[in-house]
Parts: structure tokens; C-alpha cells; sequence
């Protein structure tokens, strides 16, 4: 490694053109580090200079890089650390060299604008081609030479990942700080921006470090990630996969790098075309529980939720197994790909190009659609996304599978989330299980949609269901959620307006807060008059008032107010709002109520709404469970063809000392001092074995130490066994076994 003196950016760039690699994070920084940086601008005098921070490179010797500029080939460096400061300091220079040209009458700041573009943004090579002194990462470098630097015109597509609207929001900030400026000083305005260039030039200084070899490059990137400003969790698996790349050897290194390049640019652009540029990390783990592991424990436990992907690749788990790490980490990358597309979709379904895949079936994409939407407005998208993801990726063109599941997980969240006011973090890990298990194919598609059922009714009974529209139920709807009421209404609302879409939207109802909420008997009644009469019982009216056969949609509620009911209802053609006149058909229903509004119009209604809930949320009934206890998961194994297996882990775990328990789906072995704990889960399919370990709760062996029993099982937890698998595991248990009974 060699320590340069400090040099100023002058100096930088008048010997060397620098490349950010692509294992870098794009562009990241915001006005908070802009105003910094000008501020420590503002503050320097002309006899003073400032240290800016650390510069660390590494020569790139990639021909494709290196060309001669007048005559002169000048190294190109990889920026290993510094990358952020050193961009923005090239887009604050560009946006002062467009000011100079701008000046009138000022030859000399003409010149010096000149020079800042040879020296700072780019200079001509063989054939006038303009090189940029700075090339970006391959996801960034586009957008920053056409919409940043606007060399060869601008890029028409604009911003299309986080980074890009990062760097456009520099350009502008820097833009309006010289336009603030130039107002301010008017004609001493020419002379403050040539003064601004020396400041950047040549007072701000960087210590720079010149790493000799990439193996230093990568040692370096991983420690600066421990300090500054960190990157995400997106950014860190994504330089950890492009330093695993370089690690194996060049016949696949540029594939995989090329892969990973690209992976990351369909990722950055399906988030952006979905407005959900906020939820990398989220992407990642949902990912992560329905391909890898499901255990959302061990994903919270890990404070750098890259360390995850990080440990499950480490290189030296694959020392002599490069072939194998390779396959896997193009499994990753490519599922992670994918995992995007079907993550984005849910996340945004209304936008164009949502579930492109199923449009040779329009009907059912349609559909699709319309039910992602109807999650979305349910506010409960996260328990159901690892299954939606696992189902994009296990049937990608199966549109009708898709849509099955799709509404069955809206049928869920209305009657378990909503009706039945369970929390969904509650149901996630039993979810979180099926979308892995689901696309490792330790369950059927019929399967699937059976669990999903019967775990629906269990929490919600179609008993249940009913009860909760009782008259008496203590917890009315108005007051229960007025997202619940709003939704149901809308289904309503959909319901009457058939195959067509309803005249006012969703966003209208749902952004409109309690005035879209209509109480026909109203909340507050005038002390006398028509409601008074109808319902003298206050009781009665406290009781009635929130029920669901109460209330309805409406535009506003402030224009119908306490009116009596038959002004409410109004006529066709009145200049008043009213029913009749309404663009809702679930209030144009409400004028053709005959008489007045009394408890039992109310109580019909409620009736009517109940029957219509019951019919559009109706769940098919799932055959019994067999019974429960040993024998039920000894018939299990023996139906998925693995009893003898099953047991003999049963005669393995009697033989190191473990108690079993019969539980509802698995058989769990636990240490006879804590019948809390457990230290082995074992699940049976028809395709394989799922074993789950918590090596930290085997029994305290006199004569064999925890350290022993996590090496024996080489500190694998998670064991799936399809049946040319199980030797493997047995004979790790062979080996435990034959240790705590002193026959090592």
C-alpha cells in the first residue's frame, strides 16, 4: 500500500481518470452531505486549506478503460474508498463551468470553464471521441455521462433507479445554490464563482492510498463498509457477490459478474417502475424466507441482515467446491431476479407492465390484478408476499394457479386479519413456512391451497364469521376500524357494479378519511324532530348507530348531515345531494327504501349485508385432520413413504438422551431438564425429510461438549432430506449417539 501526499482534486485529476466498480453502491449521497460540503467551502479563507477525507485506489488495467488522451495514457484507478465525494465534487464542477459559460464578457472565466472540462469532466481521444475523466458503475455510468454531464444529449428514459434521481437531486441542489448566489450578488457574482473553483481546486486536499493489489481492494471495500455512511443491505450482498466472483477464477468470474451486473439492474429498475424504491432490504427478505429460510427469528437476529447471505456463502464453506458455489450463487442471483419482478408487481399491480407474464390471459391477469389491489387496501401485503413470491417462481406461467392463491390469501386477511381481528404478524411464521416450502416442492399445489384453508377456518369459523355481524356483537364496525367498514362497503359497491369499474375509485373512499363514511341514522341527531321520534331509546340509538346496516358510502357526509331520512333520500334530478342523485349505487339502494328508517330497516339490512359477506367470502370447507398425537405423524410418514426413517430418528433421539412430543405437524425431541426447549423438529413430505436443529439445547453430556455436537453436525441447523440425503444425517446421528454412550 502507498501513502500519496495530500493532493488537491487539481492534482488528482490532472494525472489520473478514475472508475467506480460496479461492486460499489450507486450514488447515495443527499442534502445533507451537500450542505456540508458547502458549507466547508464557505468557511475556507485564502491562506488556509481543508482536509476533505480519504481517497483509496487500485489500478485497473482493463484495456477497454485505458486510452490515450493527446497523445498521453493515463492510469485509470479504481475507487475503492471515496467514491460519493468525489462524484459529487465533479457534479459541483460542472454546474460551476456552465455558470462561467453563461457569463458575459468574461473571456477569462470562459477559459477557466474550459479547462475545468479537459481537466475535471472529459477530454477528447483518437477520433474526437469525448472520454469522461470519471466512469461510473455500469447501473449509473449512462444516466450520469447523458443526464448529468449532458454529453451527447440527454437520456430521454430519465431517472429509473434510487441513485439516478441521487445524482439529478446533487445537480439540481448545486444548480440552485450558484442561481441563490448570482442573485444575491449581482455583479460580484463572476468573481465569488472563479474564487468557488480555486476552493474546490486546489484548497480541498485528500489523502490518498494506492492499494497494490486487488486482494488489498477487497480486504479495504469490506472495512469501509464499517464506518461512514453505510450502505444498505442490497448494496452489501451485491459487493460481497461481485468479491466472491473475482475469487473464482476468470472462466466463469466475468459470467457471474455480468450476471450479478445485470440482476441488479432489473432489480433497481422493477423497484423504481414501482414507486417502492424504499423497500430494497424488504426485497431481500422476503426473498430470503421463501427461497432460503423461513425463520424469521434467525433474520432478526442478525443486526446486518447481510451477514445472513454473507454466512450462507461464505468461501471458505466451498474451499475445493467452487463448481458448487458457483451453481448456488447463480441460483440466488437468478431467483433474486425474478423474486423482484413478482415483488414489484404486488407492491404496484395498476402499474403498466404488472404481471406482463400472464397476458396471454387477459381475463385472469385481469383478475390478478384486481385482487393484489384488494391487498393492498387491506394493508396486510407483507404476511402473504414470500407465498406470492414462491408462487410467481414455482408456476411462473400458470395464471390460473396464481390467481387461486391470490384470492385465497384475500379471503385470509379479511376473515383472519379483519373479521376476526387476528394479528397478521401471527400468521407470517406459519406463511413464511408454506412459501418455502411451497417452492422447494416439500408440499403440493393442492396442498398448499388445503393448508391455507384450514388454517383460515380455524381462525376464523364460518361461526365466527356470522357472529360478527350480529346486532349485539360487542364490537360495532364503525368503531372497530373504519379501514374495514371502507373496504367492505367498496366490495359492495364492486359487487353492484358488476364486470365494470365503479364510478368514483378507491383512492376517493379511502383518502376522503370519515367523510366518505356515512351514518344513515346519524351520529348525532338534533335534540328533537324526526330522528328523536323514530328512535326516543338513546340506548337504542347508541346501539344501532355503528352497526354495518347503518352506514354506507357516500362523496360527503357534511352535505347530508342530520337530515330525516326522506331528505337523505331525495329525488332523481334535485339540485341537493341526496341518494338518489348519487354516483354510488350502494346509496342509490338506500332511495329506494320505502317509509322511514327504523331499527328494523336497519336490522334487514344488516341481515342482507351478512348473507351477501357470507356468499363473497366463503371459504371451502377441508377434509378432518386425522387424529393427533404419534400414531397421526406415524401415518403421515408412512403415506409420504418414510416411516422407517421416521422411526429411526425416533430410536436415535432415546438413544442421546432426548424426550419426544407428538405436536400438531411435527415430531419434536427436547432435553429432559427443560421441556421448554427443543432441540430437534422433524417434518415429513412425500418428497424428503425436514429437519430443524437448535444445536444449543442437546443435553449436557458428560463426556461430550456442546462444541463437539455443533461439530459433528458441521453447525448445520436446517437439514432437508429427500431420500438420497438421509444416510448423510443418520450417520451424524450414528456418530453423536455413539459418543454420549462412550463408544466414540
Amino acid at each position: 500500500m502507498e501513502l500519496d501526499n495530500l493532493l488537491t482534486f487539481f492534482g488528482l485529476f490532472s494525472q489520473w481518470r478514475f472508475h467506480i466498480p460496479d461492486y460499489q453502491r450507486g450514488y447515495a449521497w443527499g442534502k445533507d452531505q451537500w450542505e456540508d460540503l458547502l458549507e466547508d467551502l464557505s468557511t475556507l479563507t485564502e491562506d488556509n486549506e481543508h482536509f476533505t477525507g480519504l481517497l483509496v485506489l487500485h489500478e485497473n488495467r482493463d484495456p477497454n478503460l485505458s486510452v490515450k488522451t493527446r497523445g498521453i495514457r493515463k492510469p485509470v484507478y479504481d475507487i475503492v474508498d471515496g467514491q460519493q465525494r468525489l462524484t459529487t465534487i465533479v457534479i459541483l464542477l460542472n454546474e460551476i463551468q456552465r455558470e462561467m459559460m453563461h457569463v458575459n464578457g468574461s473571456d477569462d472565466l470562459h477559459e477557466i470553464a474550459t479547462s475545468i472540462v479537459d481537466t475535471y469532466l472529459y477530454e477528447p481521444a483518437a477520433g474526437n471521441i469525448l472520454v469522461p475523466k470519471l466512469i461510473l458503475d455500469a447501473n449509473n455510468d449512462d444516466f450520469f455521462v447523458h443526464n448529468i454531464l449532458e454529453l451527447d444529449g440527454k437520456d430521454l428514459q430519465g431517472t429509473r433507479i434510487q441513485s439516478h434521481k441521487n445524482l439529478e437531486g446533487a445537480r439540481q441542489y448545486f444548480q440552485t445554490h450558484l442561481q441563490t448566489h448570482k442573485e444575491q450578488l449581482k455583479e460580484d457574482y463572476p468573481d465569488w464563482l472563479e474564487r468557488l473553483y480555486d476552493k474546490v481546486a486546489n484548497q480541498m486536499k485528500v489523502m490518498v492510498y494506492r492499494l497494490r493489489s486487488e486482494a488489498d481492494a477487497g480486504v479495504v471495500f469490506e472495512s469501509m463498509n464499517n464506518r461512514g455512511k453505510k450502505p444498505n443491505s442490497l448494496d452489501l450482498v451485491k459487493n460481497y457477490l461481485l468479491y466472491l466472483a473475482s475469487k473464482l477464477g476468470n472462466e466463469v468470474s466475468q459470467k457471474l459478474t455480468e450476471d450479478i451486473n445485470r440482476a441488479w439492474s432489473v432489480i433497481f429498475e422493477q423497484l423504481n417502475a414501482a414507486g417502492r424504491t424504499d423497500a430494497e432490504d424488504t426485497l431481500l427478505q422476503m426473498h430470503w424466507f421463501a427461497i432460503y429460510d423461513y425463520d424469521q427469528k434467525r433474520w432478526d437476529k442478525e443486526r446486518e441482515k447481510a451477514d445472513i447471505i454473507k454466512k450462507r456463502f461464505q468461501l471458505v464453506n466451498y474451499l475445493n467446491r467452487f463448481d458448487e458455489l458457483f451453481k448456488e450463487l447463480e441460483t440466488y442471483i437468478q431467483t433474486l431476479q425474478n423474486a423482484v419482478v413478482a415483488f414489484a408487481d404486488i407492491s404496484n399491480p395498476s402499474r403498466s407492465g404488472a404481471f406482463q407474464i400472464f397476458e396471454s390471459n387477459p381475463v385472469a391477469q385481469k383478475e390478478i390484478v384486481k385482487y393484489s389491489n384488494k391487498l393492498l387496501r387491506l394493508g396486510v401485503l407483507r404476511p402473504f408476499t414470500p407465498l406470492l413470491i414462491a408462487g410467481r417462481l414455482s408456476f411462473p406461467n400458470d395464471s390460473q394457479k396464481y390467481l387461486e392463491v391470490v384470492t385465497l390469501c384475500e379471503l385470509f386477511a379479511v376473515r383472519v386479519f379483519r373479521i376476526a381481528d387476528r394479528r397478521p404478524s401471527g400468521s407470517e411464521a406459519f406463511l413464511f413456512r408454506l412459501a418455502n416450502q411451497l417452492y422447494h416442492q416439500r408440499i403440493t399445489y393442492s396442498t398448499l391451497l388445503e393448508n391455507l384453508r384450514r388454517d383460515l377456518l380455524e381462525k376464523c369459523s364460518d361461526d365466527l364469521f356470522i357472529k360478527r355481524f350480529a346486532l349485539d356483537d360487542p364490537n360495532p364496525w364503525y368503531g372497530r376500524s373504519s379501514g374495514l367498514v371502507k373496504y367492505f362497503l367498496y366490495e359492495y359497491e364492486e359487487y353492484h357494479f358488476g364486470n365494470q369499474a365503479p364510478i368514483i375509485n378507491w383512492s376517493t373512499i379511502y383518502e376522503g378519511n370519515e367523510k366518505t363514511i356515512e351514518h344513515i341514522l346519524p351520529q348525532h341527531p338534533e335534540d328533537s324532530g324526526y330522528w328523536i321520534d323514530l328512535f326516543p331509546s338513546k340506548e337504542e340509538r347508541e346501539k344501532l348507530t355503528h352497526v354495518l346496516g347503518n352506514l354506507t358510502l357516500t362523496e360527503d357526509n357534511s352535505k347530508l348531515g342530520r337530515k330525516p331520512f326522506p331528505q337523505k333520500k331525495g329525488r332523481i334530478g334535485q339540485e341537493d345531494a341526496c341518494y338518489a342523485n348519487s354516483n354510488l349505487k350502494i346509496e342509490r339502494e338506500l332511495a329506494g327504501v320505502e317509509g322511514d328508517w327504523t331499527s328494523k330497516e336497519i336490522e334487514k339490512r344488516q341481515r342482507k349485508l351478512a348473507e351477501w359477506a357470507r356468499i363473497r367470502w366463503f371459504v371451502e370447507p377441508v377434509p378432518p385432520l386425522p387424529p393427533q398425537g404419534l400414531e397421526a405423524l406415524r401415518q403421515l410418514a408412512e403415506r409420504n413413504g418414510f416411516l422407517p426413517e421416521f422411526d429411526r430418528i425416533r430410536e436415535y433421539a432415546k438413544r442421546i438422551g432426548l424426550g419426544e412430543k407428538a405436536n400438531k405437524r411435527c415430531m419434536s425431541y427436547k432435553p429432559p431438564y427443560n421441556w421448554q426447549l427443543t432441540a430437534i423438529f422433524v417434518y415429513t413430505y412425500a418428497s424428503g425429510i425436514d429437519i430443524y436443529l437448535n444445536l444449543n439445547h442437546f443435553p449436557k453430556y458428560k463426556n461430550v461438549k456442546t462444541e463437539r455436537v455443533q461439530e459433528i453436525f458441521g453447525n448445520q441447523t436446517h437439514w432437508w432430506l429427500p431420500r438420497e440425503k438421509i444416510d448423510g444425517f443418520f450417520t451424524c446421528l450414528e456418530q453423536l449417539a455413539s459418543e454420549v454412550e462412550g463408544n466414540p
